[in-house]
């Protein structure tokens, strides 16, 4: 841990009842499940003072258990991953700063979190995230990959599913323009987390069904950091095929 970075935890939601495929985060990569795979991931990185998994299922948190890890149960009714990690952070006083890691996500790097955080101190800002450039036309057609578009200080405008920014003059083509796709890692200030899991859904959030717009509609700045990387969310049997594929190539 840097002496000059303010205390931090990651926090890993970890549901059970994945709709597409249950219990993805206990199936096995390699030597290790999937989620101990993120969690090992973690502990790499050099801003965080320490790492835990909130789930709302007793098999994964005897799961977590089984490794030595900490684990913390949750509310099993709550409707997203911030919202679980939010229960937990209210009790965790002595952390300044909360990274929510998706726990499908086995091959994050951990510089990437080192990396935002420096951003998010250097900038003050309560909300961080992470963006790369789209670099085919299908990625940026694709209503499952998420554009963001940001003010000329890194700050996030705007989150759609939709291609945007679109261009006026001419058929979709992202060879001259940069244009970014949102990877769905936070960091949050501790009393920011807790302030926005408090309020309602929004009116753009129904709509995209991306919760970091209600943010923006209540007025917080997101800050984006720019990586050259790609997310590998596992959440179909595909996913998870190519990953053991990874996996045994390298």
């Amino acid at each position: 841990m840097n002496e000059n970075m303010p205390k931090t935890i990651a926090l890993i939601p970890a549901r059970f009842d994945s709709t597409r495929l249950p219990g993805k985060l206990l199936l096995p990569l390699g030597d290790k499940s999937i989620l101990k795979s993120v969690y090992d991931r973690a502990l790499l990185c050099k801003t965080l003072d320490t790492v835990a998994v909130v789930t709302d299922h007793p098999e994964i948190f005897k799961h977590v258990q089984s490794w030595g890890g900490n684990v913390y149960m949750s509310d099993p009714q709550h409707q997203s991953g911030t919202d679980r990690i939010a229960e937990i952070a209210a009790q965790l006083h002595e952390f300044s700063y909360v990274v929510n890691l998706q726990g499908d996500e086995p091959f994050m790097e951990p510089m990437a979190v080192d990396y935002l955080m420096e951003i998010m101190v250097a900038s003050k800002a309560s909300i961080g995230t992470l963006i790369s450039r789209i670099n085919t036309t299908a990625d940026f057609m694709n209503p499952n990959v998420v554009k963001v578009v940001r003010n000329i200080f890194g700050s996030a405008l705007y989150f759609s599913r939709a291609s945007i920014p679109f261009h006026r003059d001419l058929p979709p083509d992202i060879t001259n323009h940069e244009i970014f796709r949102h990877i769905g890692l936070y960091i949050f200030e501790r009393e920011t987390l807790l302030k926005i899991t408090k309020t309602p859904v929004s009116n753009l959030e129904s709509i995209e069904k991306l919760e970091q717009l209600r943010w923006l509609e209540q007025g917080y700045q997101i800050i984006t950091a720019q990586m050259d990387l790609q997310s590998f969310g596992i959440d179909t049997q595909s996913d998870y095929d190519a990953a053991v594929k990874r996996i045994s190539v390298n």
